[in-house]
């Protein structure tokens, strides 16, 4: 098939490849350069690159709506179907009604739940047991098009976004193979979302990941795991000079208490213990043992190095400079 890709970000980037070696990709639609970094440079998304270097045309334009210029040009490229897979913008009806077959979005959430720019990141926070991925019909509404097939996996107590979101791109590549051969050949279903199942995932802010010591062990275990690529979960942290500097949390575990006992009536955030593995915090209910961080202008490190670098003690109380510890 004649297909039109568009997508943005680097989880598009294998689909890219894979679609590029199974079907004839005509062109590459991709949100225009950004501004980045500390001196605001220009910054290509990750799919443009990745068209530039297969060869394939790239077009960016500013806007998708009353561009009628930019209408034209897709129904002067014979398209038998576009797959769009994180292309960030909602697309009008005027281009989705382009292709010969339609239009066609790869998600990963199991639709109707966690509709929405960041289902991975928020299935891992709310604690999810499962997920998966959804190849569905587009249409104008976010992320509530007829269902084609959808598949399955289960998230792992130890997996986090980098290792989830990669199992769902494999995942993800493997449902598009079937999706493709199944519109080639006329049999693609049309499967009604139930709207009363609906969730929405919105966007990430960095305000999301501010760690809120009074909540359990678990949930905050879940929003270190669901933002580690960004922005990172984060406290405050008293330096011995009196200063307040950022502290994220790159790895964490849920601390299950010892039969033999280690009770505290310590507060939310308050360092309790120290060990090899990492430090020892009390959370609103249960125990976090931090295992990598990474201080406000320093390298991420693992919590021993911190430790040994900063002369941590017990008593201690992340959060409290900034009054994180109750819940908003």
């Amino acid at each position: 098939m004649r297909i039109l890709f568009m997508g943005s970000p680097e989880i598009a980037v294998p689909f890219l490849e894979t679609l590029n070696q199974q079907e004839e990709v005509i062109g590459v639609v991709t949100q225009p350069d950004q501004p980045a970094g500390r001196g605001y440079k220009l910054k290509a998304p990750a799919v443009k690159e990745a068209a530039r270097r297969l060869g394939l045309s790239v077009h960016q334009p500013q806007k998708l709506k009353s561009n009628t210029a930019f209408w034209e040009l897709l129904k002067n490229l014979g398209i038998d179907l576009s797959v769009i897979i994180a292309y960030g913008k909602i697309l009008p009806a005027e281009i989705l009604e382009v292709p010969r077959t339609g239009s066609i979005n790869i998600h990963f959430s199991l639709l109707p739940k966690y509709r929405g720019p960041a289902p991975i990141q928020w299935a891992l926070i709310n604690g999810e047991e499962e997920t998966g991925v959804t190849i569905f019909w587009l249409n104008e509404k976010i992320d509530a098009g007829e269902i084609i097939l959808q598949e399955k996996i289960k998230i792992a107590p130890e997996d986090n976004y980098n290792s989830l979101s990669a199992k769902l791109v494999r995942l993800g590549i493997s449902a598009l193979g079937k999706a493709t051969k199944l519109i080639k050949e006329g049999q693609a279903p049309k499967i009604a979302q139930m709207p009363a199942e609906a969730s929405y995932a919105p966007l990430i802010h960095k305000t999301d990941a501010q760690i809120k010591w009074a909540k359990t062990s678990g949930e905050i275990h879940n929003l270190v795991r669901g933002l580690i690529a960004w922005p990172g979960a984060y406290t405050s942290y008293r330096t011995p000079a009196g200063g307040n500097k950022i502290l994220k949390i790159l790895q964490a575990a849920i601390y299950i208490v010892p039969d033999n006992g280690l009770s505290s009536e310590a507060k939310p955030g308050e360092i309790i213990a120290i060990k090899k593995e990492g430090l020892l915090v009390q959370c609103g209910q249960g125990l976090l043992l931090i295992k990598q961080v990474k201080l406000e202008g320093a390298r991420a490190m693992s919590s021993y190095d911190f430790i040994q670098g900063h002369k941590i003690k017990t008593g201690e109380v992340l959060g409290e400079p900034s009054g994180n510890n109750k819940i908003a």
